[in-house]
């Protein structure tokens, strides 16, 4: 529930013999089947390099690091999906990477409970980023919200909807799309730089396009949020920002504060431009909401 849990799968040929280290209830049976079956329909894909007679030649030995006695559940399934993919493309995984979700024959990702506790445990861990299932940020909005606030800047929290954005955050540069995770790091880290240099500006307009790139990746509209707000001098309640299609059918609105900003330092204009000066803030006549709740 609240802990960091290893897995480790190894294969090596067989006859589809599946081995385990634990008793597993029948969710958990239910999710390593719809995992095999997944990667099994993406036979002839070039980012699945999967042997013509998979899984019915391989053996796999799955063992769970902790709490081994039994393991009840399905929120492991993005992992194991994702364990199953590097052992069988021998493929590594990040180390830093701590995923949870539950995960369809179709490879979607379903909401999981307690994401808040498990944010606790990727923290002690001392994990980079943390990968949760997209749908649970419109079915629990309010605790995702909470996990989210929690972990920034410290961890990166994505937001993913399937199995192929997941591979993505997990497999990183070492992936089929490895060299487009490397820039598109690189653009997140640079787009830091640029805000601590104080080029609101362009740190916007980078945090915006990394934005647009993946826009489940909510360190990115963390950015792009506080860029904006320090670009345009808004005052200690910055607006909401919605994640559009960040769950099946919905979307996701979150409030960044309450921080304060520098004073808005405009380029002087030419007196030939006629360009439209940028809309100022309007004044809220209204108190502002309650802080949003600190990290426990």
């Amino acid at each position: 529930m609240g802990r960091c849990s290893s897995i480790t799968l190894t294969s090596q040929p067989g006859s589809g013999y599946f081995d385990v280290n634990a008793e597993l209830d029948d969710k958990m049976r239910a999710t390593i089947r719809d995992s095999v079956d997944w990667l099994a329909e993406q036979r002839g894909d070039p980012d699945f390099p999967l042997p013509e007679s998979f899984p019915a030649s391989m053996d796999f030995r799955l063992e769970f690091i902790r709490d081994a006695r039994r393991v009840a559940g399905d929120s492991a399934g993005v992992a194991l999906g994702c364990a199953l993919y590097s052992s069988v493309t021998n493929t590594p995984l990040l180390s830093t990477v701590a995923v949870t979700g539950a995960v369809d024959r179709q490879g979607e990702i379903h909401a999981v409970a307690h994401i808040r506790k498990k944010l606790d445990a990727v923290l002690e861990r001392g994990l980079e980023t943390m990968i949760l299932p997209a749908e649970n940020a419109w079915r629990t909005e309010s605790e995702a919200r909470a996990t989210w606030q929690a972990a920034v800047p410290a961890v990166q929290v994505v937001f993913v909807r399937n199995m192929r954005e997941a591979l993505f955050f997990t497999t990183g540069p070492y992936g089929p799309r490895g060299r487009e995770y490397e820039r598109y790091q690189q653009e997140l880290v640079r787009a830091m730089e640029l805000y601590d240099r104080g080029e609101f500006e362009r740190a916007r307009a980078n945090a915006a396009w990394l934005r647009a790139w993946h826009p489940g990746d909510s360190t990115a509209l963390t950015w792009l949020a506080e860029c904006s707000n320090r670009y345009a001098g808004s005052c200690s309640w910055p607006p909401r920002r919605q994640v559009r299609g960040a769950g099946r059918g919905g979307c996701l609105s979150w409030r960044i504060g309450p921080r304060r900003c520098a004073p808005m330092v405009r380029p002087r204009r030419s007196a030939a431009s006629h360009a439209r000066p940028p809309p100022r803030c309007r004044t809220r006549t209204r108190s502002p909401p309650p802080p949003c709740p600190s990290p426990s």
